[in-house]
């Protein structure tokens, strides 16, 4: 279940006012592993988006856990 810490649409993202641009690039890289890589999704079974990309996929990162 989404939560104010790992909300499941950017839009808190857009609406946060970051210091740097460097503050803001890391928090729009944790907001997508745990968006692709962590969050359950109904097509997937309750899985991560992440596992339905193809096991030959050379551009998506590996799993973190």
């Amino acid at each position: 279940m989404p939560t104010a810490e790992t909300p499941t649409k950017p839009e808190p993202l857009y609406a946060h006012t970051w210091s740097s641009e460097a503050e803001r690039s890391a928090a729009v890289a944790v907001w997508n592993m745990r968006y692709n890589y962590h969050r359950p999704h109904g097509t997937a079974d309750g899985k991560p988006p992440a596992t339905l990309a193809p096991a030959t996929a050379t551009n998506v990162t590996a799993s973190y856990t």
